[in-house]
């Protein structure tokens, strides 16, 4: 089934998909494929989010991007399920520029292997970094991406319920359908009550532990990319549906605007966004 067309979407793209970039770079990118949201986690070269955003040529595109709601998440490397007084600095310095801009949500992985458990000890530890983070004031909150060690939904659950209910969630459907085993109805259906964001992307399986894989051009790996876009355009999804094309970790992958023109071939009519 190609080029169907889901207009109902709101389309993202993640700078991990082109980590050299410059913000404005980036944004004429998006902008060329009339793509509204992006994610940032690297850029001009770096992941040190809160220093390349003072740089002029990313700083004064932020300001543009902040001022039309273009940008709602900012990435992180922060590990809930850890403790590190770096990590928590570095989040903290992400904070600040996230309420400079008012972007309202940080993306913080698990902090362990999906292979090992949700120990009582790691949800414990989960729940005291989320907590500890509420007690800093930031207007940003964290949002808990389903990856590594949370990427079941069952476990995201453990920790919602943990913290009373009240936790951002980011979906990454790739590592809930990869590593969890689960159907995007099925994690969808647990889920869309905490959800703040939509991650995708494509791969194929390769020998290794279990999940591994290597990253694909989107609708050309295994994962059935239109049974989800079908899902979220059904329910009527408001949320940004975002392609976290990683070629920062997988530099093997072409170019990130070769992946947005396979992109609109595979799922898109008259390759409009």
């Amino acid at each position: 089934m190609k080029n169907k067309s889901y207009h109902g979407l709101s389309w993202g793209i993640s700078t991990l998909g082109c980590p050299e970039y410059p913000l404005d770079k980036a944004v004429r990118l998006a902008d060329q494929f009339g793509i509204r949201f992006l994610e940032l986690r690297f850029l001009s070269g770096s992941a040190a989010l809160a220093e390349t955003l003072q740089l002029p040529e990313n700083r004064n595109a932020m300001r543009r991007l902040a001022e039309s709601g273009r940008c709602r998440v900012f990435g992180s490397a922060f590990h809930a399920a850890l403790d590190s007084i770096e990590e928590r600095n570095e989040l903290c310095a992400i904070a600040r520029c996230a309420d400079e801009f008012n972007v309202p949500y940080i993306r913080v992985f698990g902090g362990f292997p999906f292979q090992e458990e949700l120990t009582p000890e790691r949800l414990s530890r989960s729940v005291e970094n989320f907590r500890w983070f509420d007690s800093q004031n930031f207007h940003v909150r964290l949002a808990l991406e389903t990856h590594d060690g949370y990427s079941a939904s069952s476990r995201c659950l453990k920790l919602a319920e943990a913290l009373g209910g009240d936790l951002p969630i980011i979906w990454d459907a790739h590592h809930t359908w990869r590593f969890a085993g689960e159907g995007f109805q099925e994690s969808f259906g647990l889920l869309k009550d905490f959800l703040v964001d939509i991650h995708f992307k494509d791969s194929h399986a390769v020998p290794g532990p279990p999940g591994a894989h290597l990253g694909d051009l989107p609708g050309e790996g295994e994962l059935p990319l239109h049974e989800l876009f079908t899902l979220l355009a059904r329910e009527h999804c408001a949320l940004p549906v975002t392609l976290e094309y990683e070629k920062v970790w997988m530099p093997y992958l072409p170019e990130l605007p070769v992946a947005l023109k396979v992109w609109k071939k595979h799922f898109l009519n008259n390759g409009d966004f």
